[in-house]
């Protein structure tokens, strides 16, 4: 069964939820039944739900970590393969940044105005799709481009997690869970690192 939580999160994200009523005069009296934000968060408890998001929100924020840093990581070891020198090198550990500059503007803009969930859905999809498409192409430039798409869909992901992941939280837990939250971060460069150390461990160069 749902929590009290997912209850009161649906019916006050629903069309027919309005905190003010209108009288027979026509004028807008506030709800008796409405109360304030913080209190409403505080009212319906903490517990299991809250754990969820943590797991789901951390999971996304080790992946943009990860994914941030894994050409960083790689590039020593795979600077044969790819047959690259110190520019390309540059383009293709900026390029990321570049792409997460214009996606941060752009998603976060979104999400103001469409909703936090489902702009976080689709910057994870299209960093999802950029990550695939990066691990087919053949071209230095092709990598380039799917770097920069990826770049987009990260810079989305990462403001937007935070705000979407703060809205559950009660003021009293608010610092402690967010701290929580940032930690996911360390994972992901440790999985990176510890990774790319096998990559180097099994490489010819």
């Amino acid at each position: 069964m749902p929590s009290l939580m997912e209850e009161n999160f649906k019916m006050t994200h629903s069309d027919e939820y309005d905190p003010l009523i209108t009288n027979q005069e026509g004028n807008s009296d506030v709800n008796p039944d409405a109360v304030p934000y913080e209190e409403a968060l505080k009212q319906t408890g903490y517990g299991r739900f809250h754990y969820k998001v943590l797991a789901l929100c951390g999971w996304a924020v080790s992946s943009d970590a990860i994914e941030v840093l894994s050409v960083s990581f790689l590039l020593p070891a795979a600077s044969c393969d790819l047959d690259i020198g110190s520019t390309d090198k540059g383009w293709l550990n900026a390029i990321v940044f570049i792409g997460m500059l214009l996606g941060g503007y752009f998603w976060g803009s979104l999400a103001d105005h469409q909703g936090r969930r489902s702009i976080l859905m689709w910057s994870l999809t299209v960093n999802g799709l950029g990550v695939l498409a990066s691990s087919v192409v053949q071209t230095f430039w092709a990598f380039l481009l799917c770097r920069f798409i990826s770049g987009i869909g990260v810079g989305g992901s990462i403001p937007v997690i935070f705000s979407y992941f703060t809205e559950f939280q009660p003021k009293e837990k608010r610092g402690m869970m967010i701290s929580a939250l940032a930690t996911f971060w360390m994972c992901g460069n440790i999985i990176a690192a510890g990774k790319i150390a096998h990559l180097e461990l099994i490489s010819d160069c």
